[in-house]
């Protein structure tokens, strides 16, 4: 399989509400402390602190309330869990990016096909359901659900870039790992056919048909079950017997 296309790393600035005039104090000082929060991210992501870079601009995307935008402190997140290694939290700051982002479609397409990046590596590391289990075995459940998802996001992105030549190609890996995985699901042995409650090969040899008997006389007693075992004689006693004898 073909290698990923790298992710678009390119930060995003803060942009201003134009439909916003003169804000009120409080406002203000909401805008003071987003676009504070803002630059401690760049400056954080700069200095490779990306989990830093990472709360700071969840702190200014929390509070860029009417006259900024928090779309591009979602993405600059997202960018900096991605670069942290943190694909969970990515996806998730990217799908936030490209929910707050409908009025830059630029914008929007790079947080979808980032979000598609990060639910590609996801899918390609499930996390393990049993980490006890011998030997562990990956989730395919959720290898498959993520990867479906991947495959859904460089479809956003091509839609709305369809010159994106990163998108089509990380599309097209996203669609073999897809069919890959359900080939692996394909292939599990059924558990319910390997393990086998104790009782079934006993319950299976009840309802089998009875083998056919051999004929005897009727003169021949059959043997009777018994309801108690016989209690094994007394050597003392076996040993008096023979000698009466």
């Amino acid at each position: 399989m073909s290698r990923l296309r790298p992710f678009q790393s390119i930060l995003a600035t803060a942009s201003l509400c134009i439909a916003c005039l003169l804000p009120s104090p409080a406002r203000g000082d909401d805008e003071r402390a987003a676009r504070q929060a803002f630059d401690a991210g760049l400056q954080a992501y700069g200095n490779t602190l990306f989990d830093a870079a990472a709360s700071n601009f969840v702190a200014a995307a929390s509070t860029a309330v009417e006259r900024l935008s928090p779309a591009a402190a979602y993405y600059n997140a997202g960018l900096s869990a991605y670069a942290a290694g943190d694909y969970s939290a990515a996806s998730d700051f990217f799908a936030r990016a490209a929910a707050a982002s409908s009025d830059d479609l630029s914008l929007q397409a790079k947080a979808y096909y980032n979000r598609g990046n990060a639910l590609f590596h996801l899918a390609d590391e499930p996390p393990l359901p049993d980490p006890t289990s011998a030997p562990p075995t990956p989730d395919l459940n959720q290898a498959k659900a993520s990867i479906g998802e991947s495959v859904q996001m460089y479809e956003n992105a091509i839609a709305l870039d369809p010159e994106d030549a990163d998108a089509k190609a990380n599309y097209e890996l996203a669609v073999l790992k897809q069919q890959e995985i359900q080939e692996q699901q394909q292939s599990q042995p059924d558990p319910q056919k390997q393990e086998r409650e104790p009782g079934d090969e006993s319950q299976e040899s009840e309802d089998s048909p009875p083998e056919p008997s051999p004929s005897s006389d009727e003169d021949t007693p059959s043997p009777q079950p018994q309801s108690q075992p016989e209690e094994a004689d007394n050597p003392e006693d076996t040993q008096d017997q023979a000698q009466q004898d």
